[in-house]
């Protein structure tokens, strides 16, 4: 017989029985799925975190439908589509910049027109063919028109152009699924008389924790193979090889993948296109050492004049004497990149380094004020769901936000958790812990290099031993190496894995106010960790290696 569930479980209306709400036939803006199959998804407490937690979704004005997967029958699909009032109910909160309306009658204003002297437009218009080359498509990607934007405020909201005709340019899917998951995270899954005793109890990642729901996501705005969709046209005219040599398109990346991902674009191609510069001294660099090998006398010396010279052996009892001229083949490989145009090239790419870091802070200067990224202020930061449950525990009456009161007032805290009772100590402990961790990575650095001693002391037994093969004793400096390589890799796997967990750990125990906030912490701790885990038998080899011997 099947267990009884509690009556309270049973009093409750499991959501897909629910009439499902009218919705416009789109994609939805985010999904949630729980697996039928799972036995703790469906305990009588699985049942009832998700009815709360959906059942909360929807006070919060979100769209919501239910539906089974055609793929895997035991998966259920919770499709959820945020309407426009929800939409810009959030924006106020999360101080989006939004378009204003125009000014009438100023459509008349027109460009400036060029005294350029017909020299200078010949050069500009051969500049324009070159740049047309390698431009984007405008037919593909149109250029948008620019907009005055301002934080929005629904007090004003008679001056924004904000409508349903525009709905889907206003807020293009990376910035619906944004205020989505903004929800999502702190929304709660337990009853107010349960929120009072655990503060905790709110957001999807716990519930995915917990085993009550499986995975959580946005969707891309159709298949990749779907004509006219902006995952398609991205597909066919930037996510190719063939698309290399042209300008990304910026504003769609940005559109379809939101900011971040887009900033990390504008990187990476403003890095790649001055690294052209720097593989052309490069490669002058390359053909300087090519025509002038013959005449270097350090490789005629090691070719020609030291046919005679004899090296000693590289090791004690199985190497034999050498020649020198041996090694011709390598000082002509030497000499390729390292000649004396070498010493140029040094000098250039450190005035290149000058230059790329100025021009990259006025390119990102411009893709700030044409994205609208700048004039922020640190209040403009939303707090993070941890940080206001941790007020809400230590001011149970003094956060504000109560029910029938403006949204906004439910983020925007004066309070602050005490800096010396509670920041600082979790502070200390955190870096303590860090300093702990890197001071292990070196402790493992030093294992390492005392195994690499002892198998050497070992295997100095066996070559004094006159009864030992000679074949056997070539191959067991290669099994030195080869072995403590291994054994250093294997702890840079391990530790790396255990750094990520208590790097967030860690960061969670300090408190971070915003999530800029936690990401730098959070960024700093993975920085020191991975940096001398991952580098410090570099250093070891570089530096220290052999020169105490």
């Amino acid at each position: 017989m099947e267990s009884e569930q509690p009556q309270e479980v049973e009093d409750l209306q499991d959501p897909q029985d629910q009439p499902l709400q009218q919705i416009e036939d789109t994609n939805p803006d985010f999904v949630l799925i729980w697996d039928k199959a799972s036995k703790v998804a469906m305990s009588p407490e699985g049942f009832e975190r998700r009815s709360i937690f959906e059942l909360n979704l929807q006070e919060e004005g979100l769209l919501l439908d239910w539906e089974n997967s055609e793929i895997a029958p035991s998966l259920h699909v919770l499709k959820i589509w945020a309407p426009l009032e929800v939409l810009k109910r959030y924006s106020e909160i999360l101080k989006f910049r939004l378009p204003i309306k125009q000014i009438p009658d100023c459509d008349d204003l027109k460009p400036r027109q060029s005294n350029r002297s017909d020299t200078l437009l010949t050069m500009f218009n051969y500049c324009n063919r070159i740049r047309r080359c390698i431009s984007v498509d405008p037919d593909v990607f149109p250029t948008k028109c620019r907009k005055l934007t301002e934080i929005y405020s629904r007090d004003k909201e008679y001056l924004f152009d904000v409508n349903e005709s525009n709905m889907q340019e206003i807020f293009p899917i990376s910035v619906r699924a944004r205020i989505v998951q903004f929800i999502l995270k702190r929304t709660a899954y337990k009853s107010k008389s349960e929120l009072e005793l655990d503060a905790f109890g709110f957001g999807y990642k716990r519930l995915i924790q917990k085993e009550f729901y499986t995975a959580a996501y946005p969707l891309h705005d159709g298949k990749i193979s779907t004509l006219g969709s902006p995952r398609h046209i991205l597909y066919m005219h930037w996510a190719r090889l063939s698309q290399c040599f042209k300008y990304q398109p910026l504003d769609e990346i940005k559109s379809y993948c939101g900011v971040n991902v887009a900033l990390y674009f504008t990187w990476l191609g403003y890095y790649t296109t001055m690294l052209v510069f720097a593989a052309i001294l490069g490669i002058f660099c390359f053909i300087y050492g090519l025509t002038s090998i013959t005449g270097d006398p350090l490789v005629q010396d090691v070719c020609n004049g030291a046919k005679e010279y004899k090296m000693c052996p590289m090791c004690d009892r199985t190497c034999s004497y050498w020649k020198l001229s041996e090694k011709c083949g390598y000082s002509k490989l030497s000499h390729l990149f390292d000649n004396d145009f070498t010493v140029a090239f040094a000098l250039l790419m450190s005035v290149w380094t000058a230059f790329f870091l100025e021009f990259w802070k006025r390119y990102v200067a411009k893709i700030a004020h044409q994205w609208d990224l700048t004039n922020f202020d640190l209040k403009d930061f939303t707090p993070r769901p941890e940080y206001i449950a941790e007020l809400k525990k230590m001011y149970p009456s003094g956060t504000g936000g109560t029910d029938g009161e403006d949204e906004r007032k439910r983020y925007d805290f004066d309070l602050r958790i005490p800096f010396w009772k509670k920041k600082l100590p979790f502070s200390l402990f955190s870096y303590s812990t860090v300093l702990l961790l890197v001071i292990m990575a070196f402790a493992v650095l030093i294992g390492v290099i005392v195994y690499r001693i002892w198998i050497t002391l070992v295997l100095s037994e066996l070559y004094s031993n006159p009864d030992a093969p000679e074949h056997d004793l070539a191959w067991l400096p290669l099994v030195v190496s080869i072995s403590a390589a291994c054994l250093n890799l294997t702890f840079i796997f391990l530790f790396g894995k255990i750094y990520q967990r208590l790097a967030e750990r860690l960061t969670e125990m300090e408190f971070p106010r915003t999530p800029q906030d936690f990401e730098a912490s959070y960024s700093l701790k993975i920085y020191l960790l991975e940096f001398m885990n991952n580098y410090s038998s570099i250093f070891y080899v570089a530096f220290f290696k052999g020169a105490f011997t």
